[in-house]
């Protein structure tokens, strides 16, 4: 299971990277929250480490849109995928995951 949390925020991580000046914060409201990580891709490996450092502030910089995660996935979640996360109008697509992969 971590490994799909590390494995979502690395996707996260790419997408805010290729947003230019624009970040997409995406949250499912009434989860709980937890361990964060940071994942950084080099020479074209993913790697993943808990965050040494809090800062509240990377959260929420200027320009940042929020989007709300459907309630129908229940938390379980398969894919992601932002799209034109650089515009002023960008989308999400989520695709569900069976419960038996949950996202915590």
């Amino acid at each position: 299971m971590q490994r799909a949390i590390e494995g979502l925020a690395g996707v996260f991580l790419l997408l805010g990277l290729s947003a230019c000046e624009r970040n997409v914060r995406l949250e499912f409201p009434g989860s709980t929250p937890g361990e964060e990580f940071v994942c950084k891709v080099t020479e074209g490996e993913e790697r993943c480490a808990p965050q040494t450092v809090i800062d509240p502030k990377q959260d929420n910089r200027a320009h940042t849109v929020f989007v709300i995660l459907p309630h129908a996935c229940q938390g379980h979640f398969n894919r992601i995928t932002i799209h034109d996360s650089g515009s002023s109008e960008p989308f999400v697509n989520v695709k569900c995951a069976p419960p038996e992969n949950p996202i915590q």
